[in-house]
């Protein structure tokens, strides 16, 4: 009885107020986990018993079971402990992962379905929020305004830099968008960056970058956790490109350029690095050299999957038969880990293309050209479906998580 009054008084706190917008909105923060584990209706079933029932279930599907009452609404959409359980055992599932290929319009597709079917996948088309509706009004195509940048992803979470500056966190499966404060010295077009999880303090992390112009200057870069800050006294000595890929609480790109050979003016080309960015001790260090045949004359992608960082680089020029070498670190960190573990042979260098996932089977997916490609090395045939690679997980994850 007392346990009833304690979760009466709480429910009373959380009076609702009115906003700005002509709605309400909650005057204290929803309740902790223990009120929402206390209150779930599970019948003559035991509490513990159905949250690992629930946890197995397709994220898709257990929005829809919000439907089944009130209190498992509340349980499957403000639990954090709850979405926390279901993203440990997502991450094991490989039917949760789908690859983001397009963003006008907004277009997915199942990773297990591109293994199992011969011909071309139809991608799920996605819903964005309805709190974007209104900048068709200004901007007059919603498309425009919604991405420039694709910076990452992790736990369900895809981070996107729009057009104007600004910065969201967007689960596409629960269509949950939370967009961040306007960083001032935030460019739409970054030359590094990166999202990811720092399991030390809990917190999601954003890192957007501008290499300096001349070797050996500090490089422009802003972290956000639950702010931005500006993190200007880093003096990097390797170029760095693009997205970062995440594992073992790190962002790790393949420097495109060394300034210190550069500067020595080597005759012979240089063996490139990976280039690490602890999100923790936020600091950027060299992890691994590459493999000896990976130079500043190879085109190469770094990318994780299976725990491992893979590594993907081009023998031959555009004009001839070109072959597509994959390398895995099979430990983490250790130069002598690198092994060869296939290549993919093409008539031509396609002058775009990135890795997403090398699957169990030993199958490879990878985008070319804007098109997604899956390789099965035992049949050496490739599978065309067809600018936006990324892979994510279907999860309960909020963006508005610290």
């Amino acid at each position: 009885m007392a346990r009833k009054d304690e979760l009466e008084k709480r429910r009373q706190r959380n009076q609702l107020v009115p906003s700005a917008c002509g709605g309400c909105v909650l005057k204290r923060p929803p309740f902790d986990d223990e009120y929402y584990y206390q209150s779930l209706d599970t019948g003559s079933l035991k509490n513990d018993i159905i949250i690992e029932i629930l946890k197995r279930l397709p994220a898709k599907s257990l929005l829809r079971f919000r439907a089944v009452c009130k209190s498992w609404c509340a349980f499957i959409s403000n639990s954090s402990h709850f979405s926390r359980k279901h993203l440990s055992h997502a991450v094991t599932d490989s039917s949760s992962f789908r690859v983001l290929y397009s963003l006008m319009p907004p277009l997915s597709v199942d990773c297990e379905a591109l293994l199992k079917k011969d011909g071309p996948v139809q991608g799920r088309k996605l819903k964005l929020p309805n709190r974007y509706k209104q900048h068709r009004r200004t901007t007059g195509s919603l498309k425009r305004e919604v991405a420039n940048i694709v910076v990452g992803s992790c736990n369900g979470l895809i981070c996107l830099l729009l057009k104007w500056g600004y910065v969201v966190l967007w689960n596409p499966c629960t269509r949950k968008v939370n967009k961040l404060p306007k960083q001032t010295h935030v460019k739409t077009h970054q030359t590094f960056y990166g999202f990811g999880y720092d399991s030390c303090t809990e917190r999601y992390k954003i890192i957007l970058g501008d290499m300096p112009s001349m070797p050996k200057t500090l490089a422009h870069t802003a972290i956000f956790t639950t702010s931005w800050r500006n993190f200007d006294d880093v003096q990097i000595h390797n170029e760095i490109y693009g997205r970062g890929c995440l594992l073992n609480g790190a962002l790790h790109w393949i420097e495109s350029a060394q300034w210190d050979a550069i500067e020595d003016d080597h005759s012979g080309p240089s063996r490139l690095s990976i280039i690490s960015f602890d999100l923790a001790e936020e600091k950027f260090q060299k992890l691994v050299s590459l493999p000896s045949l990976v130079t500043q004359d190879t085109s190469a992608k770094v990318w994780t999957s299976r725990d491992s960082i893979f590594v993907c680089f081009w023998n031959g020029t555009v004009r001839t038969e070109t072959k597509l070498t994959i390398w895995e670190m099979k430990e983490y960190g250790i130069e002598d880990s690198w092994t060869n573990v296939g290549h993919i042979s093409f008539n031509s260098h396609p002058e775009c293309y990135w890795p997403l996932k090398f699957f169990e089977d030993g199958n490879f997916l990878m985008t070319i050209c804007g098109g997604l490609l899956v390789y099965d090395p035992e049949k050496k045939t490739i599978r065309s479906n067809s600018d936006l690679p990324i892979l994510y997980m279907e999860t309960l994850v909020s963006p508005f998580t610290s």
